[in-house]
């Protein structure tokens, strides 16, 4: 398998009231351009409520489609786990991973294991029975990244306990995993020797508690 480049992002909350957002998701899409990167991934929470998707489609299915034939992967949120149902069109290089407990595909060699948000469950318990290379396969999933079983989990409200995924489940089964939900901070991304666990963050504020540098990740992956 060749190296590919990844751009990963997350938590855009599009709305038809915040065109900032759809700027910021237009940005995206043209670092993703600028870098070459082969794949984009979209983990979780790209609309900020299931209604919204229903204005926000259209916008979103061209700027995908302007990526062809580069293959853009979403993984519904808390936010828009509602929004990704079996008739809606992101465009001929769309794929969605939106069945629980979670989904596989391939894409260039890559092996992609995507996890949707689940209330409830922790990401172990949504991966319980996978079986799978770590050094051809990267997890994309929305949740809250912990250190240890019954660590507290950091914030509250929108940084809040949704979906713990604990550490030592990532590092033992994946080389990269791109997390969702965690909007911004200073720990968003942790290297563990040739393994990656990483939040993009929010590409553009949502809330005025926000603050610090909006951006993408571009994460070059060899196996």
């Amino acid at each position: 398998m060749p190296r590919l480049r990844i751009v990963q992002t997350s938590d855009v909350h599009l709305r038809p009231d915040r065109p900032e957002r759809r700027r910021a998701l237009e940005l995206v899409f043209a670092q993703a351009v600028a870098r070459a990167a082969d794949v984009v991934l979209i983990a979780g929470d790209l609309f900020d409520r299931a209604i919204d998707a229903q204005a926000e489609r259209a916008s979103v299915r061209k700027m995908v489609e302007e990526l062809a034939p580069r293959p853009v992967i979403f993984v519904p949120g808390n936010a828009d786990q509602d929004a990704y149902t079996a008739s809606a069109d992101f465009g001929a290089n769309a794929l969605v991973l939106a069945k629980a407990p979670y989904m596989r595909a391939r894409i260039a060699g890559l092996e992609v294991v995507g996890v949707p948000y689940q209330a409830g469950r922790s990401l172990a318990e949504c991966l319980t029975g996978l079986v799978c290379e770590p050094r051809h396969t990267v997890l994309i999933a929305h949740g809250t990244l912990v250190d240890a079983v019954g660590a507290s989990f950091p914030g509250d409200g929108e940084d809040g306990a949704f979906m713990p995924i604990f550490a030592q489940d990532l590092t033992r089964r994946f080389s990269y995993a791109a997390l969702g939900h965690l909007h911004a901070g200073d720990a968003l991304v942790r290297r563990e020797d040739q393994r990656l666990v990483a939040y993009a963050g929010s590409p553009v504020a949502t809330s005025p508690r926000e603050l610090g540098p909006r951006g993408v990740l571009v994460v070059d992956f060899e196996p």
